[in-house]
């Protein structure tokens, strides 16, 4: 049983208030459970990518929209990404190995306040491992990290 993971939380708004509360629920949860959680909360793509190259994440948590910063049209893209999809292409760019190999295979949620259905199936198409609204869905997806704990 793993006792200990690592989970990488991307929100460009942290302060919103289940935004706030959501770093410690994951580790209220995971201690409840006898583990530990140890989560990182990056609000930008530069930090993001940072840390995807640079550390082995157990869970990586993405919201799909977020400032883009001209650097991110350099990771192989055709076509600028728009705010409102940054979260699908750092998914995809995970998946593709971009960011390195150590990160491809992780675990991968989207967590948003954007519910269309469309949104849903690009997501899980792009290889997302679960689709949780922002708020709503906070228990499930808190739930579903902390099972990293006992498998």
């Amino acid at each position: 049983m793993k006792k200990e993971i690592s989970v990488l939380l991307f929100e460009d708004h942290p302060k919103d208030s289940e935004n706030e509360t959501l770093p410690r629920e994951i580790e209220d949860a995971a201690s409840n459970v006898g583990g530990r959680a140890n989560v990182f909360t990056v609000l930008t793509i530069g930090e993001l990518s940072y840390l995807v190259r640079n550390n082995s994440f157990d869970v990586i948590v993405l919201d799909i929209m977020a400032e883009c910063p001209d650097l991110f049209w350099d990771e192989g893209r055709k076509e600028p990404v728009s705010p409102h999809e940054a979260g699908i292409a750092i998914l995809a760019l995970i998946r593709m190995g971009r960011y390195g190999q150590t990160n491809k295979d992780a675990t991968i949620y989207i967590r948003t306040a954007r519910g269309e259905r469309k949104i849903r199936k690009t997501v899980m198409r792009a290889g997302a491992n679960g689709y949780f609204r922002a708020g709503a869905d906070d228990d499930i997806l808190v739930g579903r990290i902390v099972e990293k704990i006992s498998s």
